[in-house]
């Protein structure tokens, strides 16, 4: 089991705090034009399902993600992942062509990290079957799965707050520790949208919930905010070591028990790979945490590996999101990634929501959408 982290240290920059009032108001008046019909909305001919973030990073979106295609793809749908691609040259070119990173074929990937982003290589790469997209404008991406691959159900990662595009189920992914990212907006603190925006989504999924109080606690706290809107609990679960390149069987997640081992992390919470092999029984005699995608210098990999096997490590590890961000023909014999799933409770109550929901008409003529829809 995946040891929920500990808080991220995060509480806001009070001098920041004018910047952020401001922040909530421009998203306060855009989901305003939104609601009344003001700015249009475009429609896709299949179903839309978005998997969103209320805060910046860290809820564990994208494993949702991947687990629902996963679970989707397993019951005989043809989903397709589109998003930004943050971090990629294609998500800079916001009226750029929307870009192919996976048909949904294994071992044929299309881009790489420089023009797809981290995120979006990672999902290609784990999700050997599904389809991934990555464009500015989820409306592109979708078509072009639908039109390339034959995409009969489109998943939106990090789809939220992209209300230019349809949606027949938005899941907003929340993490239990701080469910509402301690009520500061961006960039004094880590909202993207008010709580309240919460009451606009089908499903609240409470991720990093290992604990029963916990849960309780963060449970009581939606149902405040957004009442009636259903909620789920999932946890992160590691599932075992892989190497990073090619050499002898990695130890098991039993052999971890008492093992001194290194670490580093580019994610919104890096900690949470910490916690994680602590709470695995290992020994971790160093941890280098680092920023969200953060870019490897040439020789940065093998200084931090040295490093903690200079510190007595017996195995360096981190993630998979960071594996993508590295040069595969690099060899680190000594760097094992860490895998880890998503499960969630009631799995199979979401699935079957998403497989009833039935293929959209055209939207109402004369309307926003059905004019941008042209």
């Amino acid at each position: 089991m995946m040891a929920a982290p500990a808080a991220t240290g995060f509480r806001g920059q009070p001098v920041l705090a004018p910047l952020g009032w401001l922040f909530g108001g421009v998203v306060r008046l855009r989901n305003s034009a939104y609601d009344r019909g003001l700015l249009a909305i475009r429609h896709l001919p299949v179903p839309v399902v978005s998997v969103g973030n209320l805060t910046v990073g860290g809820t564990g979106k994208t494993p949702l993600v991947a687990a629902l295609a996963r679970r989707l793809a397993a019951r005989g749908r043809r989903p397709a992942v589109v998003l930004r691609g943050y971090g990629g040259r294609n998500a800079r070119r916001p009226g750029g062509p929307a870009l192919l990173v996976s048909r949904g074929k294994p071992g044929h990937l299309l881009a790489d990290v420089d023009q797809a982003g981290d995120e979006a290589l990672l999902l290609a790469t784990i999700l050997a079957d599904v389809p991934v997209v990555v464009s500015a404008q989820r409306y592109h991406g979708g078509m072009q799965a639908i039109t390339t691959c034959g995409a009969d159900l489109v998943l939106l990662d990090d789809g939220f707050q992209h209300r230019a595009l349809h949606r027949d189920l938005d899941l907003v992914a929340l993490d239990a520790t701080a469910p509402l990212g301690g009520g500061r907006f961006l960039p004094a603190g880590l909202l993207r949208e008010p709580p309240l925006a919460l009451r606009r989504a089908h499903a609240l999924i409470l991720t990093r919930a290992h604990g029963d109080l916990l849960y309780e606690r963060a449970a009581a706290t939606l149902e405040r905010v957004a009442p009636g809107v259903t909620i789920y609990r999932a946890r992160h679960r590691a599932t075992g070591l892989r190497l990073v390149s090619p050499g002898p069987a990695p130890p098991s997640l039993a052999e971890l028990k008492g093992m001194p081992v290194a670490g580093f992390a580019g994610l919104a919470r890096p900690d949470a790979l910490r916690d994680t092999l602590t709470s695995l029984g290992a020994r971790v005699v160093m941890f280098t945490p680092l920023a969200d995608h953060h870019p490897f210098r040439p020789g940065e990999i093998q200084g931090l590996v040295d490093a903690g096997l200079q510190a007595g490590a017996r195995l360096v590890i981190t993630t998979a999101k960071d594996a993508v961000r590295m040069d595969p023909a690099a060899p680190h014999p000594h760097l094992a990634v860490l895998e880890i799933e998503m499960t969630l409770d009631r799995m199979d109550s979401l699935v079957e929501q998403i497989l009833a929901l039935p293929s959209p008409g055209p939207p109402p003529p004369g309307s926003r959408s059905a004019q941008a829809s042209r």
